[in-house]
C-alpha cells in the first residue's frame, strides 16, 4: 500500500509570509525539500485524501491528483481550512466526494467550516463513523479511525488492505494509545530532536516536553513494530534543516527519516 505525503509541515508553512528566518529564506530561494505546506496524506490506489490544509487544491492540483474520499484528523486550520476543494473535487468529477468523519469530530468541524453548505450544493456525500470500528471502502481498502486521549476530538487512521498496514497519526501524537499490532508504515507527528542537535536551548520547564516524545521515545515505541517511521508534522519554528533532520534520523538507521512534500511511503 503505497501513500504520498502531500504536505509535512507543522502548524505554519515554510517560507511564511513576513518570515526571514534561514529557512524561509533558504525555501524562497531554492524550493525542494525546504518548502513544506500543510499537513496531509494521499492514498493513490483508493484516492483517498486525508486532511484539507490551506494549501490542500495546489497540493492535488500541482500533482493531477483527484480525491475521491476525504477523512480529517480534527478542526485546526492546518489540517482543514482547505476544505473548500471538496467543491474542486466535486465540480471537476460530476459528483460528490466521499467525506468520512469521525462522529465526535463532527460539532467542533461544522462550527468553524462551511461543511452544511458542502453538504447542501452536493459537493460533499457526509458520512460519520465510529471511532474504532473498521470501515470498509471499495478496492478492498479497510480504515478505522482511532481517538486521541484529548478533550478536544482528534483522531489517527489506521489502514489495512492486501498490500499492507499503514498507520497516520500528524498531529498531538503523545496523546494516542499505539494501536496493537505491526505495520509497513508509520507517519506521525515529529518527536522533540536530540537537544544537541536543536538551534536552541529548551529548558526542562518547557511545555513541549509533556506534549511530544522525544526522538528517542518515538524510535523505541515503533521499534520492530513497523518496517518505516517517517516523522511529519515538520515544524518551522524547530528551525532544523532537511540535511540537518536527516542527520538526526541517521542516528536510528535508514527506517527512520523525516517528511518531506512529495514523499512516497510504502510499496505497491
Amino acid at each position: 500500500m503505497r501513500a504520498l505525503v502531500l504536505g509535512s509541515a507543522g502548524s505554519q508553512p515554510t517560507p511564511k509570509a513576513g518570515c526571514n528566518c534561514r529557512l524561509c529564506r533558504r525555501a524562497r530561494a531554492e524550493g525542494g525539500r525546504v518548502r513544506r505546506t500543510g499537513p496531509s496524506l494521499y492514498l493513490p490506489e483508493y484516492g483517498l485524501l486525508v486532511d484539507t490544509p490551506e494549501e490542500s487544491n495546489q497540493q492535488l492540483a500541482d500533482r493531477g491528483l483527484a480525491a475521491r474520499v476525504l477523512l480529517w484528523t480534527h478542526a485546526h486550520p492546518d489540517h482543514a481550512a482547505g476544505n473548500r476543494v471538496v467543491q474542486f473535487l466535486a465540480q471537476s468529477a460530476g459528483r460528490p466526494v466521499l467525506g468520512l468523519m469521525p462522529e465526535p469530530l463532527y460539532q467542533a468541524f461544522a462550527a468553524r467550516y462551511p461543511l452544511e453548505h458542502l453538504v447542501g450544493s452536493g459537493y460533499l456525500d457526509l458520512r460519520l463513523i465510529a471511532p474504532g470500528e473498521p470501515q470498509e471502502l471499495d478496492g478492498g481498502l479497510k480504515l478505522t479511525a482511532l481517538a486521541h486521549r484529548m478533550d478536544e476530538p482528534v483522531f489517527a487512521y489506521a489502514f489495512e488492505s492486501a498490500g499492507g498496514r499503514g498507520l497516520y497519526a500528524p498531529d498531538h501524537v503523545r496523546f494516542l494509545p499505539p494501536p496493537a499490532g505491526e505495520f509497513d508504515w508509520v507517519v506521525v507527528q515529529m518527536p522533540i530532536p536530540p537537544l544537541e542537535a536543536l538551534p536552541f536551548p529548551l529548558p526542562p520547564e518547557h511545555e513541549a516536553w509533556s506534549k511530544f516524545y522525544t526522538f528517542d521515545e518515538a524510535v523505541a515505541l515503533w521499534r520492530g513494530r513497523t518496517r518505516r517511521l517517517v516523522f511529519t508534522h515538520v515544524y518551522e519554528s524547530v528551525g532544523m534543516t532537511p540535511e540537518e533532520l536527516d542527520a538526526v534520523a541517521a542516528r536510528a538507521g535508514d527506517w527512520v527519516s523525516f517528511a518531506h512534500d512529495g514523499m512516497e511511503v510504502g510499496g505497491p
